[in-house]
């Protein structure tokens, strides 16, 4: 079952994104800090330009959507943007029922673009099959702190 979560599924969406950094080949840039976590969650579940989507297989929660609206500066389009998508191994079936909730939510509050992060070739490939299309690569560079 998908959903909106609910404060109560905090400690389990934390799990999840705990789960999910160690997942990821590159580490930053990325917090291993639930409560920093824990935080942003509750800020979206009671938010009119976030949410989270649980993906529930019984009573426990086996995937997570995160996501929030932009405005654009330029064009002032609303855009629907991805904090972290990610899907317990075995239960990876249910990540498209995450990602196409989220996108009703996102066009109901009037967005008129999902942007998603493509870590891996697979990714990008599943996300073309999907419709998504590549606009723009992201080069990151960590700067020196002063």
């Amino acid at each position: 079952m998908i959903r909106e979560a609910m404060e109560s599924d905090v400690p389990a969406i934390a799990a999840l994104v705990r789960a999910f950094g160690e997942s990821r080949a590159f580490r930053e840039p990325f917090t291993a800090d639930e409560g920093l976590v824990s935080n942003l969650c509750v800020d979206l579940i009671g938010s009119d330009d976030g949410t989270v989507f649980v993906a529930e297989q019984g009573t426990r929660v086996v995937g997570v959507l995160a996501l929030c609206l932009v405005q654009h500066p330029l064009s002032r389009e609303i855009s629907a943007s991805e904090i972290v998508w990610f899907v317990a191994p075995g239960h990876r079936g249910s990540g498209l029922l995450l990602l196409y909730a989220a996108e009703d939510w996102a066009s109901a509050r009037h967005a008129v673009r999902f942007s998603l992060i493509a870590p891996t070739p697979q990714t990008e490939r599943v996300y073309q099959r999907i419709g998504y299309q590549p606009m723009e690569p992201i080069y990151v560079r960590a700067l020196p702190r002063k």
